[in-house]
């Protein structure tokens, strides 16, 4: 289906807001981005008035576990990782905190990186000599990290274990994301110079455990101010999804740039992950994940009113009945 949005203050976030700005989309992908007198809206298209309305690119949540840490049924519905076979990666002990602790002991026998070159020696003998390789899984991934094809995504909080996954970064070469990112503003000037981005959150949680002591809605404002990329993430379902963007009204509210915010909801996350050709502005070219708000995103009244998943509507709210409808999820237009 075509679709025109017309007349909204459009925010392309690559570029400046047009005021009275036309968005069309056909075909599920973004065609046209411009003012009124500079697109040309087609014959027989849906026209969406956007009048004294936001547009706004569909935000991107770069670190989520929807359907995966299933609601409503606790931990029967967490599909992460099987209990009993975690998969999470192993790293050396150099940087255990308590040498009398028995995670030392247990740390020593992890050599994930190392074990990843090892394999991929012998995969690459084994590949030039056309003998028989026995594949493991775990390890082409690391290969992909070591061989700078995919990035190493670190899920640490502490500044302490921050320095730790820089420092591996710099012994094995390979493109370093920080996620959650909690003591990131301690080292702010750090991560800026070595051009790590971030990914920060989830930011309205209590102090549940020592990793989060020093969380603050101030953390991603410094960050940014330092020159960091930084993503803004919910964790969901630890914080629920729609919440994304009160985080970033809040993290405003502590000081952030508010244009920066919606970066981080937007192209920085888009760009992280790889997927800026895909989403995260409004361009010509792009999947046409459009929202339409009542206001500005950043003003805590505002909620979205139409949302756009390639060219597809997903989401209306009826203003007048104060209720919204979501789209079938199992739907599909032949």
């Amino acid at each position: 289906m075509d679709i025109a949005i017309t007349s909204g203050y459009v925010v392309p976030v690559v570029g400046d807001p047009i005021e009275g700005g036309t968005v069309l989309i056909s075909d599920g992908r973004i065609t046209a981005v411009g003012a009124a007198d500079e697109v040309t809206v087609p014959e027989g298209v849906e026209v969406v008035d956007a009048a004294g309305k936001w547009v706004l690119p569909g935000f991107v949540e770069a670190h989520g576990h929807v359907g995966i840490h299933e609601e409503t049924i606790g931990w029967a519905g967490d599909d992460t990782n099987e209990m009993t076979d975690p998969n999470g990666a192993r790293m050396r002990a150099i940087d255990a905190i308590n040498p009398a602790d028995q995670g030392f002991v247990d740390a020593l026998s992890g050599d994930a990186f190392t074990k990843a070159q090892d394999y991929k020696a012998k995969r690459d003998h084994a590949r030039s000599e056309g003998t028989p390789f026995d594949r493991d899984n775990t390890l082409e991934t690391l290969v992909q990290v070591l061989d700078g094809d995919v990035p190493w995504c670190q899920h640490v909080h502490r500044a302490d274990d921050m320095h730790t996954a820089m420092r591996l970064a710099d012994e094995f070469g390979y493109r370093l994301i920080i996620n959650h990112c909690t003591e990131g503003h301690l080292l702010a000037d750090e991560i800026a110079a070595r051009e790590i981005p971030v990914i920060t959150g989830p930011l309205m949680t209590s102090r549940s455990k020592v990793e989060v002591g020093n969380r603050t809605l101030a953390g991603p404002g410094i960050l940014d101010r330092a020159g960091v990329k930084v993503a803004l993430t919910t964790d969901a379902p630890v914080i629920p999804i729609e919440y994304l963007v009160y985080q970033a009204i809040l993290c405003v509210k502590e000081g952030m740039d508010r244009d920066s915010a919606i970066r981080a909801l937007t192209v920085n996350p888009a760009e992280i992950m790889g997927l800026d050709d895909r989403v995260g502005s409004l361009k010509p070219g792009l999947d046409a994940d459009v929202v339409v708000w009542s206001g500005d995103p950043l003003d805590i009244m505002s909620r979205a009113l139409r949302v756009f998943v390639g060219g597809r509507e997903v989401y209306t709210y009826d203003e007048e009945r104060r209720e919204g409808k979501a789209a079938d999820p199992y739907y599909r237009e032949a």
